[in-house]
This record gives C-alpha cells, structure tokens and sequence, in this order.
C-alpha cells in the first residue's frame, strides 16, 4: 500500500484530526488531496501550490552561504550528492549550490554533482567517482547522505578535516 491511499483511507475514515505532511515533493498529489477536503494541514517544506501553509527553512541562502565559504577556505573542485530530486528541499539546496559556484566565477560543469542517491551504494559510488575527479569538497545534502560519505572515506583511510 502506498503513502497516498493510506492518506486516502485515513482522511476518509476520520482517524486523523490534522496532519503535519513532511517533505514536500516538486508535484505533490498529497497536498491536492488535502486541498479538497476540510482536514486541515501545514506542510513542512516548500510547496508552490496556492493556499497551503507551509513552514520551511532558507535552503537556498543557506546553501549558497556554505559554498562560498566554502569557495573562500579554497575549494574550487566540489562533489555535490544529494538525495531524490523529486523533493523540494534538494532541490532548493542543488540551487543553492549552484549559484554558491557560479557567484565565485566557478563553472558549474566543472563540478561532480550526484543527484537520487538514495541509498549507501549510491552514495558510495559517488564517492568513488568523486575521489577519482579529485574533488577538493564533498558537499552532502543531509545527514544521512553525510554519514554514509564519511563511513566510505573511513574504508578509503582518507581524512576528512574536523
């Protein structure tokens, strides 16, 4: 059974008296559903459907701010690895990023960038396609994309500055 038609059968049998919807996706039927029924919501993310309250954190700015700090410690070559790109905020991030790198005068096309990788051997082949481009910077998405960077580069005996 999917999340939708658990959503469905949970509105349609009044178990719910609210909901608080995590991670926005780019088209989100949930948030439609929920338009058209009287149970109210807030979703936790952005969303660019009208009318829907939404509470949600700068992702661009704050993306953009860490590259270039990142950018004036002296990184130049970066591996970006992000999660699945059908959810808002690593898509926001990605554009964060992005315009982190091309505010340096740095080319986009220059650096790694690793998106839908949702699972630990994703990520560890980005890794190792990031070590063999001799990246300066790994830039992870979210936690667990972090954690599963720095379990790969501890088998790699590669040290990562604290």
């Amino acid at each position: 059974m999917d999340d939708m038609s658990q959503l469905q059968r949970a509105v349609e049998n009044h178990k719910i008296d609210g909901l608080i919807l995590g991670r926005t996706l780019i088209r989100d039927d949930r948030i439609k559903y929920l338009k058209q029924t009287d149970l109210p919501f807030v979703a936790i993310g952005s969303t660019e459907e009208p009318n829907v309250a939404q509470i949600d954190n700068d992702h661009i700015a704050a993306c953009r701010e860490l590259t270039s700090i990142l950018i004036m410690k002296g990184m130049k070559k970066f591996a970006l690895i992000g999660g699945d790109s059908n959810h808002v905020v690593n898509r926001t991030r990605r554009e964060g990023f992005e315009q982190g790198i091309t505010g340096a005068g740095l080319m986009i096309e220059d650096m790694k960038v690793y998106m839908d990788c949702v699972d630990r051997s994703n990520v560890e082949m980005a890794v190792e396609d990031s070590m063999r481009h001799m990246v300066d910077c790994i830039v992870c998405m979210d936690d667990g994309i972090c954690n599963w960077v720095l379990d790969k580069l501890r088998k790699e005996d590669i040290s990562v500055p604290k």
